[in-house]
């Protein structure tokens, strides 16, 4: 293995330090029994779920998490099928943190961090294609599913988008929520709650 390749890997498990937390964090918030938790499970759930209409959505996302972090470990292969898949699994964080600037757009919250994770691991990729991966032998696979990708999130983003704006006062709801957290750190969120303990809309 050389520098180039050691160095990319190493950025790609740092990637994954993240990649498990939420995978983790997605599947098991709600035996955690932590007001962090419970306000992380209810957010994923209850709002951005809801903006796209599907249920447990915490769970879909802890599958891509899944999927990523899988891609993470396998990156240090270098057989030139694995680096193929590797692409195709870190792919699924790229899509999660997309997702993720939609909504966080729509709820005027975390867009910068969402930024700079997209642009962390698009670079990754981009470096892993450019550098490992075989363009000749499997470069026509990846486009077609990078294709496929795209119109998924372009599709998730629309969705959300006119889900939206049916949750105005919801969207609204939750942010004076995020608020009412930010300005209260060892704010309680119980299991179940919509709100932390204390919180009074106004």
């Amino acid at each position: 293995m050389d520098i180039e390749y050691i160095i990319c890997n190493i950025l790609v498990t740092i990637l994954s330090l993240l990649t498990f937390y939420f995978s983790y964090l997605n599947f098991f918030w709600s035996l955690l029994k932590t007001s962090a938790a419970n306000r992380f499970g209810y957010e994923m759930d209850n709002i951005m779920g809801k903006m796209l209409s599907i249920p447990h959505f915490s769970k879909l996302e802890g599958i891509m998490m899944l999927l990523s972090s899988i891609g993470c470990v396998i990156s240090w292969s270098t057989d030139s099928v694995t680096q193929f898949y590797a692409i195709i699994l870190l792919s699924f964080a790229l899509m999660y943190f997309m997702i993720c600037l939609v909504y966080f757009i729509l709820v005027d919250d975390g867009v910068p961090i969402a930024i700079t994770l997209i642009t962390f691991i698009s670079g990754i990729i981009f470096w892993k294609y450019i550098s490992f991966f075989d363009a000749d032998l499997y470069g026509q696979n990846l486009f077609d599913i990078g294709k496929v990708f795209g119109v998924l999130v372009l599709l998730a983003g629309l969705k959300m988008v006119h889900g939206a704006g049916k949750m105005k006062e919801e969207i609204k709801y939750f942010q004076e929520v995020v608020k009412f957290c930010k300005e209260n750190e060892v704010f309680v969120w119980e299991a179940g709650k919509d709100a932390p303990n204390g919180f009074q809309n106004k």
